[in-house]
């Protein structure tokens, strides 16, 4: 007799996945943003009790250029929509947040917010790595991770100069078979003094600001 909050919920996973996901920009070193829907809870929760709520939990992997307002207008539009034309469909969308608690043991709620990022294989401090590798006989190849990392505060919003450089091999990487091995480990920090040295040379213009 009650209205089926996952019910309710279905046109909105779909305009998601059918509608706004293929809208989205691409960019031309990184691919397109994304979105994924990656958990959905109900409540109460009970076998025998029409659910009254739904939360879906998306994961939406946003481009330089794009922010969490950007991307939550996205799914408003489609929310208001839907609320148009059934007056039963409620619903708002939110930034995750988490509790999060420091070594002092001060804690505070942190907006699960990460933004994105890149710099220029032109960038004097990408080239100045690069040579530094180099001169330790390492081969570079440049490519993009598929993963979040903590550039994200470093470069995505105080756009320090910052690259991705690891003894870890990408495909073990948040799995089940995550390692590393030593001999890769005792190659990156060979690597990694080579790049500080080689960065650390070329003065202030290997750490200027990055644009996109």
């Amino acid at each position: 007799m009650g209205i089926n909050a996952i019910y309710k919920a279905i046109p909105l996973i779909t305009r998601i996945k059918d509608e706004l996901y293929p809208s989205f920009p691409t960019d031309p070193e990184l691919g397109q943003a994304s979105v994924s829907l990656n958990i959905i809870e109900c409540s109460p929760g009970a076998l025998s009790i029409v659910p009254d709520r739904c939360l879906l939990s998306l994961d939406r992997r946003t481009l330089p250029g794009e922010t969490a307002a950007s991307a939550m207008a996205q799914i408003q539009e489609i929310i208001d929509d839907l609320a148009a034309k059934d007056p039963e469909f409620k619903a708002d969308v939110v930034v995750k947040s988490a509790l999060e608690t420091s070594y002092t043991g001060l804690a505070y709620e942190a907006a699960k917010d990460m933004s994105p990022w890149k710099i220029s294989q032109e960038h004097v401090f990408v080239k100045a790595a690069t040579a530094g590798l180099e001169s330790v006989g390492q081969m570079v190849k440049y490519g993009y991770w598929d993963f979040g990392t903590d550039a994200s505060k470093t470069c995505g919003i105080d756009r320090k100069p910052t690259i991705g450089y690891s003894p870890m091999q990408e495909q073990y990487a948040h799995t089940p078979y995550d390692k590393c091995r030593t001999d890769f480990m005792k190659i990156a920090l060979v690597g990694n003094a080579a790049i500080y040295i080689n960065t650390s040379a070329q003065g202030p213009e290997a750490f200027a600001k990055v644009e996109w």
